[in-house]
């Protein structure tokens, strides 16, 4: 459905900024984690919330998220813990 060579944008349309994303994944923890900031490593062309505009793939496709990411990213801590313990 897509022109070869387009570029497409896929995602939820939804802002959410980082510390969200963290939150998230420091739900998911068996150990509490101390999470500090590194502002020497902070840099003045950083985006503090970055949005996906997926009207036009969306358009071509229908395509709409199903899985949310709260569930992605708990799958994707799942599998670098089982990627973890067994090596």
């Amino acid at each position: 459905h897509c022109v070869p060579g387009e570029v497409y944008n896929i995602g939820s349309g939804l802002s959410r900024s980082m510390e969200v994303y963290l939150q998230i994944l420091l739900s998911h923890s068996i150990r509490s984690i101390e999470v500090r900031q590194g502002l020497k490593r902070t840099r003045p062309s950083d985006v503090p919330h970055l949005v996906c505009n997926p009207s036009k793939f969306n358009q071509l496709t229908r395509w709409k998220p199903q899985i949310p990411i709260e569930q992605s990213l708990k799958d994707l801590l799942d599998y670098w813990w089982s990627r973890y313990k067994h090596a």
